[in-house]
């Protein structure tokens, strides 16, 4: 298989983006861990795990996947509402997948995984990171 020199580095950068969505995903369990063992509730400690995985998703993502220097405040506003529309589009296709497939629930998220990254590696690497040429 002979693959251009930019069809590699795509393909580079979609396995680093999901390399760190499995980090930050472990890092966001052990964190959500952590928060319930010293008695926050669940819902706090869900969302505080969230925020830390999204921090660290922005900075190695911008860094290593991306080769972002600098991280300026309106990539973080466009990361911050990628992630919602990712989040929503991952609750919308839930549905189908329990009601009409009648997938377990506690499963069921497992089948929105491939849509979602792909969304959101699409949304990250055309939108949030995209670094315009100097003129």
């Amino acid at each position: 298989m002979n693959l251009s020199f930019a069809k590699r580095e795509q393909c580079l950068q979609f396995f680093r983006f999901c390399l760190i969505g499995l980090v930050n995903t472990s890092v966001s369990y052990i964190n959500y861990y952590l928060f319930i063992r010293i008695g926050i509730g669940m819902a706090v400690s869900y969302a505080l795990a969230y925020l830390v995985g999204m921090i660290s998703s922005l900075l190695f993502n911008a860094s290593w996947t991306f080769a972002v220097r600098r991280i300026h405040w309106n990539m973080t506003v466009k990361f911050v509402l990628a992630n919602l529309l990712v989040a929503a589009c991952g609750e919308w296709l839930l549905r189908p997948v329990v009601y009409q497939l009648h997938i377990p629930v506690q499963y069921a998220q497992l089948f929105t995984l491939i849509p979602t990254t792909v969304l959101n590696f699409m949304l990250s690497r055309f939108w949030v990171f995209r670094v315009r040429a100097m003129a």
